[in-house]
């Protein structure tokens, strides 16, 4: 049943939603459906990427924090008990940082209310020569640390491509040259643009893998000023290009 199930379902960046055929109306409803499959995936011990993703998708059926019925709350309830079960148990213990044999911090972490504790070391503090660092626990849970010796370097710095490449152009409005194109590297040089001008500029978005929402804030800079097409008055010769939405399909024989 699980690779009937898995067959059926819709996976997204975020989400995984199971979509059954007509013949499976006996299930009653997309809640029991989508609850019989997270403790399905749970039972069979599937990939946990999909099981988080079943559930994600559990909690949006929610309308008014309820799932609308008493039988869908206790499908859903029955499921999220089951997914339950297989967390951690709540962390209970107290770690202390030493450097050098000097105590750079110290916290208790009890349940998942202050995850974190974060110590930073300026650059000019640290000890000369070999020095040891020692991170002591004691109490029940598991540690997760890391350590990372950060430094800047001079100049602008390209980015990184981390899976979704956003590129910003600008250039006069109706005109196909493009004056500037921003990517992974910053300029040295500030940009520098005549007053009294109408330019367009275009965000071009590349990402590799599903992605469901992206917000992107591009605020203008000091001096510049959006152009409202909406109004009648305005001339057609300032509207703004229109979107474009390209899918790319490789196929190999």
């Amino acid at each position: 049943m699980r690779v009937q199930f898995q067959k059926n379902i819709y996976e997204t960046g975020r989400t995984a939603v199971v979509n059954l055929p007509q013949s499976w109306s006996w299930m009653s409803s997309n809640t029991v459906t989508q609850a019989q499959a997270l403790r399905l995936f749970i039972d069979q011990k599937t990939n946990p990427e999909i099981i988080d993703k079943l559930l994600q998708s559990l909690l949006d059926f929610r309308r008014d924090g309820t799932w609308e019925s008493s039988y869908n709350n206790a499908q859903a309830f029955t499921a999220l008990v089951a997914y339950s079960q297989n967390q951690p148990t709540p962390p209970n213990f107290m770690t202390t940082v030493k450097l050098a044999n000097q105590k750079l911090g110290e916290t208790r972490f009890n349940g998942y209310q202050n995850p974190n504790l974060q110590i930073n070391v300026p650059m000019n503090k640290l000890p000369q020569g070999n020095r040891d660092l020692w991170l002591q626990k004691s109490g029940r849970g598991r540690l997760h640390y890391l350590v990372a010796y950060k430094y800047r370097l001079q100049g602008n710095q390209p980015g990184r491509f981390n899976g979704l490449r956003v590129t910003r152009e600008i250039s006069k409005v109706n005109e196909e040259k493009v004056i500037q194109k921003t990517g992974m590297y910053a300029f040295d040089k500030p940009l520098t643009l005549q007053p009294g001008q109408v330019f367009d500029i275009g965000l071009e978005i590349i990402t590799d893998h599903p992605v469901d929402h992206v917000v992107i804030k591009d605020p203008l800079p000091a001096g510049f000023e959006a152009v409202d097409d909406s109004f009648q008055t305005a001339t057609p010769a300032l509207q703004a290009k229109a979107d474009n939405w390209q899918l790319e399909l490789a196929i190999r024989i």
